[in-house]
Order: structure tokens, then sequence, then C-alpha cells
């Protein structure tokens, strides 16, 4: 009983985890071809009818120019896609457990460790206001922790499986 439970519950994160991806990459993709349509760098010819780049723009009720607000579209569209990358390699590890392998293997290790990478270059990018938040990578860390653990689960799983 318990291990359909739980595997219905990973079947619903793996599927949750693709979602979220795609979703993600795509949000990533429309934004990132965006900020170069938009942009008006000095390397682009600008469109018909666009501003120039020292418009002002009333961008959540604070004034910026035209190529701040590109370059804000540019680092939400890396974001995006940055937080797509840990979805789609929680999406293998589920995908691993549902075959019925052993979590306590070296790849998942490497993916929990690619995880907490990009998290913490994630929340590296990340700012409130005018000011940058020094609590963020404390979920990068947490799950650079558990890849240590799940390592040592790795060389507890081969010491079994020597002795078999």
């Amino acid at each position: 009983m318990k291990q359909k439970r739980t595997q219905q519950v990973l079947k619903v994160m793996n599927r949750v985890c693709m979602i979220v991806f795609v979703l993600f990459l795509i949000i990533g993709i429309i934004m990132l071809v965006a900020s170069g349509y938009f942009s008006t760098l000095p390397h682009m010819q600008p469109y018909p009818n666009q501003p120039s780049a020292d418009t002002i723009v009333n961008f959540h009720g604070r004034d910026t120019t035209w190529n701040a607000l590109c370059f804000e579209l540019f680092v939400i569209s890396i974001h995006a896609i940055l937080s797509a990358l840990p979805a789609y390699w929680s999406h293998a590890i589920c995908k691993c457990i549902l075959k019925g392998e052993t979590p306590f293997q070296h790849q998942i290790v490497k993916k929990l460790r690619w995880i907490s990478l990009v998290l913490l270059c994630n929340d590296l990018f990340i700012w409130e206001g005018t000011y940058f938040s020094f609590s963020f990578p404390l979920d990068a860390l947490t799950v650079f922790a558990i890849s240590f653990i799940f390592e040592y689960g790795c060389e507890l799983q081969k010491e079994v499986d020597e002795l078999l």
C-alpha cells in the first residue's frame, strides 16, 4: 500500500517537473527574443516607431530607460531558463526511481550537484529592489548537502553489492 502511494506521488512529481521545465523554458525563450527585438543597443538598427535608448519608461512604478528595461527582460529570461534546468534534472531523477532503480547512483549525485550549482547561480541573479539578499543561497546549499548524503548512500550500496 505504501509503495503504491509512493509510486503515485513520484508520477505526479515527474509530470509537474516536466510541466515546469517546459513552461519556464518557453517563457525564457520568449523573453530572450523579446529583449533582443526591443533592444536599441548601438549595434542594432532601431525598428520603426521604436523608442530611443534614453526614452524614460514607467515600469512597475519607477522610471527607467528603455535599454534598462530591455536588460531587465534579458535577466528575467536567463532567470527563467536557469529555473527550468533543475526541474528537468528532478524529472530525470523521478524517472530513474520510477523505473525501480536505486536512487543511490553516481548519476543522481551529479544531477543533485548540478541542481545546487544552477540554484546558486539563479539565486545570485536575484535582487530585491536595490539590495541583494544572502538568504536565498540556502536552498542551493541544502541540495548540495543532500548530494553528499546520496554519495554516501552510493558507497554503502557498493559495499552491499560487493558482499552479495
